[in-house]
């Protein structure tokens, strides 16, 4: 009864350390990935404000910084010698990505995106973030799709695509990154002390298991002593008795014998 109980106490302390550590290991698992995705799709952002700017300094151009940067605005005016154009945004825009957004569709047709250079920006800012392993761009616009180093296959199998999203205003393209960051990026990026909490819990398990076989250990060779002691007293019985049956037949008078003679 003793050793049973034992057992059960074990066996419980054992399911729920390893249980415990499955449920951490899954819910850091799973932050971690939302953590990479948001670092990720910030990433993108930047290298696209990179390469745009790059890109404007490469035609000749120049972005005058605003004076008042979060300045929001509606409506967008563009005057050139053929035409004038305006945009109308559904949503005001500080004047910083309205720039953004209407230079990208204006530029497409001639001076289209170098989806290659924005990769390379992509994967040296994750670098920095040690989020490590493949990355990729997919571009698309009026319909045809072109991906960076013609990659098109990685992008389904990859850990991470983001959503794809309008680059430009009116929406004509539409991008998305993918990363295939592998196993230690993930573990980077998990708590720490979540971490060694999971771990202490699958060493008590593996402590507890190992006690548990001491036990059963100990169990055996008690049994077995006990089957020991007990075949001892029955063999001591068994002398004792054939002792004393001996002692009732010495001690026994002799019958003496009759014989009629028949004549």
């Amino acid at each position: 009864m003793k050793y049973k109980i034992l057992y059960t106490l074990f066996a419980t302390l054992i399911i729920a350390s390893i249980t415990a550590a499955g449920i951490i290991f899954h819910h850091e698992r799973k932050i971690a990935r939302q953590s990479i995705s948001q670092a990720i799709e910030l990433s993108l952002t930047e290298a696209l404000y990179t390469e745009y700017h790059q890109r404007i300094l490469n035609l000749g151009g120049y972005i005058e910084p605003d004076p008042n940067p979060d300045r929001k605005i509606k409506t967008y005016w563009i005057k050139t010698a053929k035409k004038d154009t305006i945009y109308v945004f559904k949503d005001s825009l500080d004047i910083q990505t309205a720039d953004f957004l209407i230079d990208q569709h204006e530029l497409a047709e001639n001076y289209p995106m170098d989806i290659h250079k924005v990769n390379s920006l992509l994967s040296e800012k994750l670098s920095i973030l040690n989020i490590t392993g493949e990355t990729g761009i997919v571009y698309t616009w009026k319909g045809k799709t072109a991906y960076s180093n013609k990659d098109s296959v990685s992008a389904v199998k990859a850990a991470c695509l983001t959503p794809a999203q309008y680059i430009d205003y009116p929406p004509s393209i539409q991008l998305q990154a993918w990363s295939d960051y592998d196993e230690s990026t993930l573990w980077h990026h998990m708590d720490a002390k979540n971490i060694g909490i999971a771990t202490y819990c699958i060493f008590f398990a593996i402590l507890s298991g190992w006690v548990w076989k001491i036990v059963r250990k100990k169990e055996k060779i008690d049994k077995k002593l006990k089957a020991t002691t007990k075949k001892k007293n029955r063999n001591r019985r068994e002398i004792t008795n054939m002792h004393h049956r001996k002692h009732s037949i010495q001690n026994e008078p002799a019958k003496s014998s009759i014989i009629n003679l028949v004549p």
